[in-house]
């Protein structure tokens, strides 16, 4: 095997830092220089950030040098002998009678070299320097001050400690005018993934979990995440936290050189106990010796290998994951199995055991004996899904499989909470496989109330990937299993009843919520509160707004009762928030929606669910700032409707912005076909609008049409896709008339949107057909409709086609509207630009701007066109608005380039 650096060359975060250190070379020019000291622990990117300095610098116009300090072996004033050889190659030694002598020169010839251009000098590893280079530093930064030179030195911060002998040294440097400190710290998570991304170079990108584990494990130090990237790829089938690579435990080994035998003693015992640990637990185990003195554990956080728990005043946790896995790794396995087990057991024993769940799990598991370690792995998988850290959730439940061994009915059990826990971090497949595991388990055991449970979880994966059909064919295949026996069956068919209502068949939802006798429905019981959130979907779409608030509020109030409420509360306001917007009414839609974001935990899953639904909700109100931000909330997902979603949002909100970077990341055809494959109706008719819209928006109008053709047929209802609607209409009105008949009642729509898209669609296929008169009566009163809905960019829309492109461009100016403001610009600005829907007059208002531009007044006008003079008047208001022009003058050019 061939082991080769793994580097971020691109240099990442550290920005404030790095303008720190530009800024004093600037003042060093002009005759302003000094000392930074840029300080941090091993690895943390202090180098770096000096290497990244350095390279900024202009080398005609600064001299640069460089030295480090050494550990052993080095005379005291050696980094600056070093410096000043690089910066005056030809200068002959001398020699010197005093240090004062020596010093004196030494501060003549910096001042020498610096007065003909700007100096920076470098020194690495100040932490080794000796007490005499530290006092000559400290005099020459004060000469600095008034000087063009800069110096600038690493330390390692961590290691300047009270018991370092140059302790006193330091803090009189770092109290000088002229010397400034930078304190560096790990990466945050961000900054972390970024350093990673850019460290795979051509690498295939490890697994999540190993990817989690570096950030773990590293702590954000960079070097240390480097380090353990390589040893990823080095050892790809090893766990991610199994060994500590030689180069980072040569650098615990050479810190742990600063600590006495004893101390280096208990911080072993402590390693055993894992990151975290308790003084009276390491005493109870080990005697006196895992006490720890209070000298000791002052020196020991001073060097910042271990710090104190908050709130925990016998609580203390490894500063770094890997000082304590290094520790741990010199341990022998013979001795370190029988140890956890002993740990295991005294946490488990004592007053803290509910708040060391993990670490009683991990002892346990780590002692070698399965069947102890069963439960406690389960429980520790518990606290974790409760918790909301799905990961270490489904690594405890992957071991309290493997630990019941043979005990079938806690391995079904355990089965189901991994797979839920799969599921919540986006991970379908898996998580359908351990719910077939539980399945088969609960055959053999003729466990029919296990067998239910896991198919119901298996249906809900299966619906959410787009596969709705099988998930449905799936319950029907177990309610034959099931037969007549009650509750089972009841529970089934209200499962299977909400599945069937995704296929948007009202008569098919209602016969089958006709199989299910409410008499035999649990009062407080989850299924009777989806029973009835079924329901309120299925008023929802017959228009019956009374029905679909008391069944959801009648829902709601049931899983109030229920142990997991916090969860299906969130399910249940972020589905009736969906409803809600898909009837128009935006208000309760982001009411309900902010509702779901504060009911409870989340997983990835039920956080985009929210998201989704606001950045929807938001993007209609003309709220696009916020819009966007919901938008840029989702997770990445492998789920259909969750990608559909995030699809439909992105392109709506790049095409409203006019953000071309924005629309070719959501613009996925092949996306599309995901959703015709699935037979996804709702997916292919939403999701084809907005790709239709976002090739409009490229002038691929071609391929807009024929995409509408594949999906307008399908639309056969308002329920989801009154938005849709519109988009056929702009753009393949020959399409948009047959369906004008599902707008002749408002359905499931809330009457004042019908109202207003009802216009809104009239509007659209009146200009195209260029009817002026009736494109300005429908977009007049879709206007007023859409205005007092709040829906401020359809009302702005309804303007445009009412003809009235100053106050349309006024509107979309307020909310952003880029698309809509640049459409009308050009009208403005390019008076020869061909009319569209948006300037269209009518046969009479061509007339009387023609009559105008030749020069007639408003009396004459009035007589030519048999009409009184305020008629003309109002009539040259309504043309000025349409045409976005302000005098007769610019009227008369108008007409002039256009009739």
């Amino acid at each position: 095997m061939v082991s080769r650096p793994v580097l971020c060359r691109t240099f990442i975060g550290r920005a404030a830092e790095l303008e720190h250190l530009i800024g004093r070379r600037k003042s060093a020019g002009d005759a302003h220089g000094g000392l930074v000291l840029v300080g941090g622990e091993p690895g943390v990117g202090k180098s770096r950030l000096i290497a990244e300095f350095l390279s900024l610098q202009q080398r005609r116009t600064a001299r640069i040098a460089t030295s480090e300090c050494l550990e052993f072996a080095q005379a005291p004033l050696g980094p600056l002998d070093d410096l000043l050889a690089a910066l005056e190659p030809a200068s002959e030694p001398q020699r010197f009678s005093t240090p004062q002598e020596r010093l004196a020169a030494t501060a003549a010839a910096f001042e020498r070299i610096s007065s003909k251009r700007t100096t920076v000098v470098v020194i690495e590893d100040l932490h080794w320097a000796a007490a005499e280079l530290l006092h000559a530093l400290r005099v020459l930064a004060a000469r600095a001050a008034s000087q063009r030179l800069l110096f600038v030195a690493s330390y390692r911060n961590d290691e300047i400690v009270p018991s370092h002998r140059n302790f006193v040294a330091f803090g009189k440097l770092m109290r000088e005018p002229s010397v400034s400190v930078i304190s560096l710290e790990g990466f945050a998570p961000v900054e972390l993934r970024e350093l990673l991304r850019g460290a795979l170079g051509g690498h295939a990108e490890p697994s999540a979990l190993i990817l989690d584990g570096i950030a773990r494990r590293s702590d954000g130090n960079p070097l240390f995440a480097e380090e353990l990237l390589r040893h990823a790829f080095d050892r790809p089938q090893a766990s991610p936290s199994d060994v500590v690579p030689i180069s980072l435990h040569a650098i615990v080994r050479e810190r742990l050189e600063h600590c006495s035998d004893s101390e280096r003693r208990w911080l072993a015992a402590a390693a055993l106990c894992g990151t975290r640990f308790d003084l009276d637990v390491l005493t109870a185990i080990f005697g006196t010796e895992g006490s720890g003195s209070a000298e000791s554990l002052r020196r020991l956080c001073d060097l910042q290998f271990i710090v104190p728990v908050p709130g925990k005043p016998r609580g203390y946790a490894f500063r770094h994951a890997l000082t304590r896995d290094a520790l741990y790794a010199e341990v022998l396995p013979s001795e370190a199995g029988p140890l956890h087990r002993k740990i295991g057991e005294a946490l488990s024993a004592s007053a803290l055991a509910r708040e060391y769940v993990n670490e009683i799990a991990y002892h346990f598991w780590q002692s070698g004996e399965r069947g102890p370690a069963a439960a406690p792995c389960e429980a520790a998988g518990d606290a974790a899904r409760d918790a909301v850290e799905f990961s270490d959730a489904v690594r405890w439940y992957e071991r309290a499989v493997v630990a019941y061994g043979d005990r079938e009915e806690d391995v079904a059990r355990v089965l189901l909470a991994l797979g839920r826990s799969l599921a919540a971090l986006d991970q379908t497949e898996r998580a359908i496989e351990r719910y077939e595991e539980a399945v088969r388990i609960a055959l053999r055991r003729g466990d029919l109330a296990l067998v239910v449970r896991a198919r119901k979880l298996m249906g809900g994966q299966l619906a959410n990937d787009g596969r709705r059909e099988t998930a449905i064919e799936l319950l029907e295949r177990t309610l034959d299993l099931v037969g007549s026996a009650e509750p089972l069956r009841t529970e089934l068919v209200v499962r299977l009843t909400q599945y069937v209502s995704l296929r948007q068949n009202i008569l098919a939802t209602r016969r089958s919520l006709a199989r299910i006798d409410p008499a035999k429905l649990l009062p407080n019981s989850a299924v009777t509160a989806d029973y009835y959130l079924t329901r309120s979907t299925l008023h929802a779409r017959e228009g019956d707004a009374a029905g679909w608030v008391s069944d959801f509020e009648r829902a709601l109030a049931v899983f109030e009762t229920t142990r997991v409420a916090p969860m299906f509360a969130r399910s249940a306001h972020a589905n009736f928030a969906w409803q809600a917007w898909v009837r128009g009414d935006l208000e309760r839609a982001r009411r309900h929606a902010l509702a779901a974001n504060e009911a409870s935990p989340v997983s990835a899953s039920s956080s985009n669910d929210v998201a989704l639904v606001l950045t929807l909700v938001e993007f209609d109100a003309g709220r696009y700032a916020s819009a966007r931000a919901w938008h840029a909330a989702v997770r990445p997902s492998t789920v259909l409707i969750s990608r559909m979603l995030h699809a439909l949002g992105g392109l709506q909100l790049g095409v409203a912005l006019a953000d071309d970077a924005l629309v070719r990341a959501n613009l996925d055809l092949d996306l599309f076909e995901e959703t015709v494959v699935a037979d996804d109706v709702m997916g292919i008719v939403l999701l084809g609008s907005a790709l239709a819209a976002a090739l409009a928006y490229f002038e691929r109008r071609r391929e807009a049409g024929d995409l509408i053709e594949r999906f307008a047929s399908r639309i056969t209802s308002t329920y989801a896709y009154a938005r849709s609607l519109l988009t056929v209409a702009a753009l393949r009105p020959d399409l948009a008339r047959p369906l004008g008949a599902l707008l002749a009642s408002h359905g499931a729509l809330d009457e004042l949107f019908h109202r207003g898209l009802r216009a809104l669609f009239e509007a659209e296929l009146a200009a195209a057909s260029g009817d002026g008169a009736r494109a300005e009566t429908e977009g007049e009163a879709a206007a007023h409709a859409f205005d007092e809905l709040g829906w401020l960019a359809y009302a702005a829309r309804a303007v445009e086609l009412a003809g009235a492109a100053r106050d349309a461009t006024r509107r979309y100016q307020a909310i952003g509207h880029t698309a809509g403001v640049r459409r009308l610009g050009r009208l403005a600005l390019e008076p020869g630009a061909k009319p569209n829907a948006s300037n269209i007059l009518t046969a009479r208002q061509h007339e009387l701007a023609r009559l105008v531009a030749a020069g007639c007044g408003n009396r004459a006008a009035a007589e030519a066109l048999s009409v009184s003079e305020k008629t003309v008047e109002r009539h040259l208001t309504i043309i000025y608005a349409k045409l976005g022009v302000t005098t007769r003058a610019q009227l008369a050019a108008y007409v002039a380039s256009t009739c």
